[in-house]
């Protein structure tokens, strides 16, 4: 059977045909856990609205995959738009020289690929590859850029001025607004946004596998004409087991159009040197798994005594600078305390405090002013201390993910540095509930992250 698919605009598919129409729901569809009568039931959605009788346009090569695979014949036809005819010009930013694995990336946007994600690791220079990109499509239309964070945000907007000049780059976010050719926009502030249609033609999502209804909605109102449009992200499966979300992310940008391994990146990262210091709780408390790693873990205060030795030890005595990241602010507070107890005097950034305080310190561990920093997520995603020799890692949680970003804040390669200390714990709660033993089967799996690495690993028995 031949299905027409028509282009109705940059965001939307239309299928005419009532037959194309129920096959694509079906290609479409998912089932997402509901509430019932009798309990949890699976109920079918699909990203095919019937209301527009079209699917979202970054889905149509799943469509044409699928209906091709099923014996159907697809006719794709473009309307109700012009052509495009963006200048593709080079993407050469000033005092940058690209990467093998970026010209790899930068070659094909604008002439293979038009939209799509881009899948790279830590450490990929993903604020070089964004420039790129702008650089190729840009004029002489405006672009936008979006951000999940406002240390991303400051990050993205000083490369930008670098490279196209203080007058060029606006922001949106933390109070301002202010558009210009190019714009850095905060997620949750992109209603703020005012374009003109037809202005935008290139957006760029940044920790694309984050993608929420703000961004769905913006682009559904302003996006009909934004026919460039890029996401990055290094860890797309974070978004897999959510099929709704899924298909919203590829559908409203695009689909995987270029993957970068690790292996590529390592020129621009250094290896991590391990101590993992054994912990062992001979009388845990915690009633349940969220009480014992509460108490028996988090804010078990021999525990961070011995974190805070190692830090000591290992990077401080030897002239190094550290930053301890863990999720909770009361954790924060204790091992902050401790750490006075024990003569330092760290810096502390958390979400409690004002953003400028945050920076400050951050700044002040990059520059030397203070060697020791504790921090909550604040310094997670995005946040780049080029000079940091060490990073603790004192909560104690399963993610590859997570691990790794905590890991990636100092593995960026500077000339005076050859490795990244790293500080790990091997929890071990001497009970037979199984709720206790979970500690110890995460910290495992991280040492089998860090094997699976390359990187050297210490067992610290005694400190």
């Amino acid at each position: 059977m031949r299905i027409e698919l028509i282009q109705k605009d940059a965001n939307w598919i239309k299928v005419p045909d009532p037959v194309g129409q129920g096959l694509v729901y079906q290609i479409l569809s998912y089932q997402k856990m509901m509430p019932g009568k009798d309990g949890m039931v699976a109920v079918t959605y699909s990203l095919y609205d019937g209301r527009r009788r079209a699917f979202p346009s970054g889905l149509l090569n799943k469509v044409v995959n699928v209906l091709a695979s099923e014996g159907h014949e697809t006719a794709c036809y473009s309307i109700d738009h012009p052509r495009l005819t963006l200048k593709i010009a080079n993407y050469n930013l000033p005092g940058i020289e690209y990467e093998d694995y970026q010209k790899m990336i930068l070659r094909p946007i604008g002439i293979l690929h038009k939209r799509g994600i881009i899948v790279a690791p830590t450490a990929a220079g993903k604020s070089i590859i964004i420039g790129g990109i702008i650089r190729k499509l840009s004029d002489p239309y405006k672009t936008l850029i979006v951000v999940p964070t406002s240390d991303i945000l400051r990050q993205l907007r000083t490369n930008m001025i670098d490279w196209f000049g203080v007058r060029k780059v606006g922001q949106v976010g933390n109070g301002i607004v202010q558009m210009d050719h190019i714009t850095v926009a905060l997620y949750q502030s992109l209603d703020k946004i005012k374009f003109s249609k037809n202005e935008i033609k290139l957006v760029i999502i940044d920790e694309v596998h984050r993608i929420n209804d703000t961004i769905i909605n913006f682009l559904n109102r302003s996006g009909s004409t934004i026919w460039y449009r890029f996401g990055l992200t290094a860890t797309p499966q974070k978004i897999d087991n959510n099929p709704c979300k899924a298909l919203e992310m590829y559908g409203f940008v695009g689909p995987i159009v270029k993957t970068v391994e690790d292996d590529q990146v390592e020129s621009r990262v250094i290896p991590a040197k391990v101590y993992m210091f054994k912990f062992i709780n001979g009388y845990p408390r915690g009633v349940n798994f969220h009480k014992s790693y509460k108490y028996d873990i988090l804010l078990n205060e021999t525990r961070n005594k011995l974190f805070l030795k190692a830090v000591k030890k290992f990077a401080l005595d030897q002239g190094k600078n550290a930053l301890i990241l863990l999720d909770e602010v009361e954790h924060l507070k204790m091992i902050e305390k401790l750490a006075i107890q024990m003569g330092l005097k760290p810096g502390v950034a958390h979400g409690k405090q004002k953003k400028m305080h945050n920076e400050i310190v951050k700044q002040d561990l990059n520059n030397g002013r203070i060697n020791l920093v504790i921090a909550t997520q604040v310094f997670g995603m995005g946040t780049n201390i080029p000079n940091l020799d060490c990073v603790a890692i004192a909560s104690s949680r399963k993610s590859e993910i997570d691990t790794l970003q905590k890991i990636g804040r100092g593995r960026r390669r500077t000339a005076n540095k050859r490795e990244l200390i790293v500080i790990d714990s091997i929890d071990q709660l001497n009970s037979r509930e199984f709720y206790h033993q979970h500690f110890y089967k995460y910290s495992l799996k991280r040492m089998a992250i860090y094997r699976e690495k390359g990187w050297e690993i210490s067992r610290i028995l005694i400190l």
